[in-house]
């Protein structure tokens, strides 16, 4: 079965069995660094936020083999899940109602004009801040919508403007999501398989640093005070890999590190490992202790080979 009949088959089944009152409605979400998903969502007149039901994603499923009615019974019972859940009820959108629960979230500035056109956004070098009204949030778990243009403009009449989005957002997502920041090694051992580290030796200079959902957890590099933080705890100057939107890679800056292998490491990275929607840059900053700020590496001809990071164990 085809993409589109496959779609047009899986929503006339879910309209055939979801609860009276609802709708399917399809949607074109556009995701994160310019890429558009198709998806269901399944809501009434009461509610105005709903979880996507992306299309592809099922297909995938379907593709694999998944028989199409244990796809729509997987809908059914996810959106039955979160029918009455609180988070899913009315949301109130005037500011005073959730401006405690706007946060940042960081991503690729070149790769999402169209995106950027549509929400308020604060550029920082190559990147820019967008702002998420948080709706749940735990492990793994980071539940919300974004902040658009046609909401910021209402508030714009209350007198919000760019400057008091951005410092909410600094107080929110440190609190809400506050920041983690552990070895390389360690955190390789939280999300995945130690098994699969063997023979594998880590260098001891890296730090992985995220949120405590460890979803979106790029921009707490951004939070007040971090940088300077992060300094101060591993002691010395240090570069900033951007791994994904939800983590960063910490590198002390030992006078040893090529600048120009970073950059190739973080691009090679990127076409090879991390999915499009999670990419966040090509690029590598380093942290200035004069200016306590970040500033952009930039690419110097003819470089050297560079400082290898991850070593075979010669057993």
């Amino acid at each position: 079965m085809e993409y589109n009949d496959f779609k047009n088959k899986l929503k006339k089944l879910l309209e055939k069995k979801i609860t009276e009152g609802y709708k399917v409605y399809e949607n074109t979400v556009l995701k994160n660094n310019s890429i558009l998903l198709d998806s269901f969502v399944i809501c009434n007149e009461e509610t105005n936020v709903s979880p996507n039901f992306y299309v592809k994603h099922y297909f995938k499923m379907y593709e694999d083999g998944m028989p199409l009615d244990y796809l729509v019974d997987d809908i059914i019972e996810k959106f039955e899940e979160n029918v009455n859940c609180p988070k899913y009820e009315k949301v109130d959108i005037e500011f005073d109602k959730v401006k405690s629960r706007i946060v940042g979230r960081l991503i690729s500035k070149d790769k999402n004009e169209m995106l950027l056109k549509t929400v308020p956004h604060i550029d920082i070098m190559d990147l820019s801040v967008i702002f998420y009204i948080l709706l749940d949030y735990g492990e793994k778990q980071c539940t919300g919508f974004r902040l658009t243009n046609s909401l910021f403009e209402k508030w714009n009449d209350e007198g919000v403007d760019l400057d008091r989005l951005y410092d909410l957002a600094l107080k929110n997502s440190s609190e809400l999501l506050p920041v983690m920041m552990t070895p390389l090694i360690d955190f390789i051992e939280k999300i995945s398989d130690i098994s699969e580290l063997d023979g594998i030796a880590v260098n001891n200079d890296l730090f992985v640093l995220t949120n405590e959902s460890m979803l979106h957890g790029a921009f707490a590099v951004f939070y007040e005070g971090m940088l300077e933080k992060i300094y101060e705890e591993i002691g010395g100057e240090y570069f900033v890999l951007p791994s994904s939107v939800h983590e960063v890679i910490i590198y002390k800056d030992n006078g040893d590190g090529d600048t120009n292998f970073l950059i190739n490491m973080v691009v090679n990275v990127n076409q090879n490992i991390v999915c499009n929607e999670d990419i966040l840059s090509d690029n590598v900053y380093k942290y200035n202790s004069s200016t306590k700020s970040l500033e952009m590496v930039e690419f110097v001809e003819g470089g050297t080979k560079g400082r290898i990071f991850f070593e075979t164990c010669n057993k």
